[in-house]
């Protein structure tokens, strides 16, 4: 019987490795723990070399370098990058409105009747000036659903709804009794199937007017007779349709009526006030000055009224310390010539002056001036306390003395030209 042996029994004693005996090794097992056992250097140090070749890895590495290489030229060849374009042109920029901003309403102003109502262009068609037999009507405005070119009357309506303005002048009635004559029309000219309901009050734009509605004639009508600025104005709501769009006609016709206007007088903030004195025949206009709170030194002249003294006072200020002020006197001169009158004046302000100034006035100086119209002689430096200004009623035997104390600012002596050259002296 043949015995075969293993491979590593072919060794000679000194190739086997001393851990490994004939009876308890694999031969795999064998070959592996060999390897183990050696250093990576001893292994290869017995492998026998032939000049000029190769390591394995290494040829491993560059076939796989070569491959990646042409697969990545293949890849760019198929599928090449674009080309970047290049606009000549900039991009249009399309600036766009907010539709906010973009609106379609529309105001209808009559200076003429003083009053303006809000439309919508987009909905509505304004006609102005449409002739009527009876009234003048000066505004229509429109939103008809089949849109015909004309429509003559408010009766040709066969959907949509209008609001009409009229207006009537010189109509000696009240407005109940207009609206008792628009109800009999109404029941004239309407079928029997129409109802005409009762006068109501209402309001437009605050001015207080009555109403009444009118059904199925065939068209519905609210009819709003409103009296302003001494006419009559008519302001008539017309609708017709379907009973869900007559609601929606109607509540339409509800926001125009919403938008009239009517033109009021502006009111202005009274900035003026005027002193009337019958007894002296004059009238003064001041910028609504004070006249109750202050005083100031007046001639000595018996019978001497005071006018008024006009003041330019705040609130809380003490009166003894308010400069700006001055006093409008009246004296009878029935016993006595102008002319004479000034001259004893004169010479009574001089001997009061040297009273208590203890001197004699320096720097007398006369000059004439304007008091409504009026010339008049003003006297300055005569008296110790302020200026004199004298002029004589142009229709009475009467004369006005102003009194100008010292110490007034140059704007109030401005205000105090104004207020003496408007002054009215009255012919009773």
């Amino acid at each position: 019987m043949d015995i075969i042996k293993k491979p590593w029994q072919n060794l000679s004693m000194e190739d086997r490795p001393n851990d490994v005996t004939e009876e308890n090794q694999d031969p795999e097992e064998n070959i592996f723990n060999r390897f183990q056992s050696q250093s990576i250097g001893e292994g290869f140090a017995k492998i026998p070399k032939r000049k000029g070749e190769l390591k394995t890895p290494a040829l491993i590495i560059v076939f796989l370098l070569l491959a990646l290489i042409t697969a990545a030229l293949y890849i760019l060849s198929q599928d090449p990058q674009p080309e970047t374009q290049i606009d000549e042109d900039p991009p249009e920029i399309i600036i766009t409105k907010d539709p906010q901003e973009i609106t379609t309403l529309r105001t209808y102003q009559n200076d003429v009747y003083g009053l303006s109502v809000e439309y919508d262009t987009d909905i509505h068609r304004l006609r102005e000036r449409v002739p009527s037999s009876d009234q003048i009507s000066i505004a229509r405005i429109e939103y008809l659903q089949n849109r015909p070119e004309n429509l003559e009357k408010e009766t040709d309506l066969e959907e949509g709804y209008l609001l009409k303005i009229a207006v009537f002048e010189g109509i000696d009635r009240e407005i109940q009794d207009l609206i008792e004559r628009k109800k009999e029309k109404f029941k004239v000219e309407c079928p029997a199937q129409a109802t005409i309901g009762k006068t109501y009050s209402t309001t437009i734009d605050g001015i207080d007017g009555s109403s009444f509605e009118v059904i199925n004639c065939p068209q519905d009508y609210i009819v709003n007779l409103i009296n302003f600025g001494g006419r009559v104005f008519e302001i008539t709501q017309v609708y017709r349709g379907d009973i869900g769009f007559k609601q929606s006609y109607k509540a339409q016709t509800e926001s125009l009526i919403d938008t009239v206007s009517w033109y009021r007088e502006k009111e202005f903030e009274k900035t003026e006030s005027t002193i009337r004195n019958t007894r002296y025949g004059i009238e003064i206009t001041h910028p609504l000055l004070d006249i109750e709170c202050c005083e100031v030194t007046q001639p000595s002249l018996e019978n001497l009224t005071k006018i008024a003294v006009l003041a330019n006072f705040i609130e809380g200020q003490d009166p003894r310390q308010v400069s700006d002020k001055f006093g409008v006197f009246g004296y009878d001169g029935d016993r006595i010539s102008f002319d004479l009158f000034l001259n004893q004046q004169k010479q009574t302000l001089i001997q009061e002056y040297r009273v208590v100034e203890e001197k004699d006035p320096t720097g007398l100086r006369e000059s004439r001036v304007f008091v409504g119209g009026q010339e008049a002689l003003k006297l300055q430096n005569y008296a110790w306390w302020g200026e004199l200004t004298y002029v004589e009623h142009p229709f009475s035997e009467k004369f006005i003395i102003i009194v100008v104390p010292h110490g007034i600012s140059s704007s109030f002596s401005e205000t105090i030209e104004r207020i003496q050259e408007n002054i009215n002296f009255l012919d009773q």
